[in-house]
């Protein structure tokens, strides 16, 4: 056996480990972030309004990957089901949203009437390489069809992703000119009700079975909610 051949595992080994390095960093990161701006595990958000009184979720003007004009007015009636992350992600990203894809399955399975009504889609936070043609493509390939793909300028990305409170580090001029680069984001996926208020957000500790349990859970209780408003309504004009 040559040094070469001897040193391969150990390479392989060596690599291994760095990478399950980042990959926890990344993870330690993000439930850092998840707790200084989302609050703890045990907050049950109700509005758009969550812990510390922190609003999620507001006005965005984007457009699609049809290069048409798309606001978050636009959704309302229904359920947005919303991810932010880029296309050049290498595992993150097309985990998470096919996370949203499964959990969508899995209701439309069960309850299609439901299913029927949320809306999946994803806003990149990489409007340098993310263009239409861009998501349209990716979408393609990667089975994401059923999902409203959104960008737009840097600024259009900047406002979005400070609604929803989204951290993502944007490239220097350098690395915008090679467009060779990473980008390190939170991981949350969130969603609004029919009315355009938040109502709870997933990460990505959750199975795509415990996602289409909530997403159930909250469509039925916010129809339970405005059934007995509408009972009450009529109570009082009676």
């Amino acid at each position: 056996m040559n040094f070469v051949t001897a040193a391969v595992p150990v390479i392989l080994l060596a690599i291994s480990g760095v990478y399950y390095y980042l990959d926890l960093s990344f993870r330690k990161r993000n439930r850092e972030i998840q707790q200084k701006i989302l609050g703890s595990k045990n907050d049950r958000p109700t509005s758009n309004k969550i812990a510390g009184g922190i609003q999620l979720g507001g006005p965005f003007t984007l457009v699609d990957t049809q290069g048409k004009v798309v606001e978050d007015t636009d959704f309302r009636g229904k359920w947005m089901f919303v991810y932010f992350g880029f296309t050049h992600c290498p595992d993150i990203c097309p985990t998470e949203m096919r996370k949203m894809k499964a959990a969508l399955r899995l209701l439309n399975n069960t309850h299609p009437d439901i299913a029927s009504r949320i809306v999946p889609i994803f806003i990149t936070v990489d409007p340098t390489r993310d263009s239409c043609e861009r998501i349209a493509e990716y979408f393609k390939q990667d089975g994401f069809e059923s999902f409203v793909g959104l960008t737009g300028t840097t600024e259009q990305i900047k406002n979005a992703s400070k609604q929803y409170r989204v951290f993502y580090s944007a490239p220097d001029a350098a690395e915008k000119e090679n467009k060779d680069y990473n980008i390190d984001h939170s991981v949350f996926i969130y969603l609004q009700d029919p009315e355009g208020n938040f109502s709870q957000y997933f990460s990505s500790n959750q199975t795509s079975a415990k996602v289409s349990e909530l997403l159930k859970g909250s469509v039925e209780q916010y129809d339970q909610e405005r059934l007995l408003e509408k009972e009450g309504n009529e109570t009082e004009t009676k």
